[in-house]
């Protein structure tokens, strides 16, 4: 990540909350009031509608075919070979093979999987492995590449967040994992996974498109409205006070702005899977001012 590229972010922010102060300032109360609480509205609307149809949304057009192609992945691979490509990462010198592995987790009872493989591990090694936390390590880190690889093509890595997260630190979830695809049914095991880790992401991601989708169509409702009353000269004046009025306003209007922004930032991630070293959340993090509004929860 390079230094100072959060400053951007911030830069973005003071840009349209300065400019659309003054702008609007110029413009006075008559102009600006329709089309800042416009603005307002239209992202409470946009984002309370949003987040009622997001998921009848998902349900409808989008799990199926989720489900579909992560069971297809699932039957595309085999766990016990990823698990034995974790134990040569481990650089123990094993040669264990792709059916112990699969003899040995069938025995279990689903839980604490890490400590069979750890435990298969040791009686092979002869003394090799240092520790438990090591061969706990190494398999976090191989499992989640391994989720990576799996569903590769099939299921965009940001709808998978919650499952690499879920693995990356946390044997209890690699061990979840691993039983799951243990399971005996891709088609069992596609519901579970899609319903307990994708399905949070997925939704986000309706959510946004969406919000953005409803947002555009009420900003064009709201700008025939404000070009009706002021052609008709229907909103008055408040004298000196208009110029005052209006930078008010404005920054009211400012606000709903950059909510926007951080609206299509988010989605721009989501499309990304935030590997950009520009459109990425550590990076918004960063930032001073941005980032209080790009952690607004607009979507509950």
């Amino acid at each position: 990540m390079e230094t100072g590229v959060w400053i951007i972010y911030d830069i973005i922010a003071a840009a349209i909350i300065i400019g659309a102060v003054v702008s609007n300032a110029k413009r006075g109360f008559s102009r600006i009031f329709i089309s800042a609480m416009g603005y307002l509205v239209s992202c409470v609307l946009a984002s309370s509608l949003s987040n009622a149809f997001a998921p009848q949304f998902y349900d409808l057009f989008l799990k199926d075919k989720i489900i579909e192609d992560t069971s297809t992945a699932i039957s595309e691979s085999d766990i016990s070979e990823e698990i034995q490509g974790c134990i040569s990462d481990m650089t123990y010198g094993l040669d264990i093979s792709v059916k112990d592995i699969s003899r040995a987790v069938g025995k279990s009872d689903g839980k604490h999987i890490d400590k069979v493989i750890y435990n298969l591990i040791v009686s092979r090694s002869a003394g090799a492995v240092s520790s438990e936390a090591e061969v706990t390590k190494g398999l976090e880190a191989g499992i989640t590449d391994s989720i990576r690889k799996i569903f590769k093509d099939k299921v965009p890595e940001s709808m998978l967040k919650g499952l690499t997260d879920a693995t990356q630190n946390s044997i209890e979830g690699v061990s979840e994992f691993i039983s799951v695809m243990f399971s005996g049914s891709a088609d069992k095991a596609a519901e579970y996974i899609e319903e307990h880790y994708i399905r949070q992401y997925a939704v986000m991601f309706v959510k946004i498109l969406l919000f953005i989708l409803i947002l555009f169509i009420l900003m064009i409702i709201v700008k025939i409205i404000e070009n009706m009353l002021v052609q008709a000269d229907r909103i008055p004046a408040i004298g000196r006070f208009d110029t005052l009025a209006g930078g008010i306003f404005g920054a009211v209007e400012a606000m709903a702005l950059v909510f926007i922004a951080c609206i299509m930032i988010k989605f721009s991630i989501l499309l990304t899977d935030g590997t950009q070293t520009f459109l990425n959340e550590d990076t918004i993090e960063q930032s001073k001012l941005f980032s209080i509004f790009y952690n607004f929860d607009l979507f509950g």
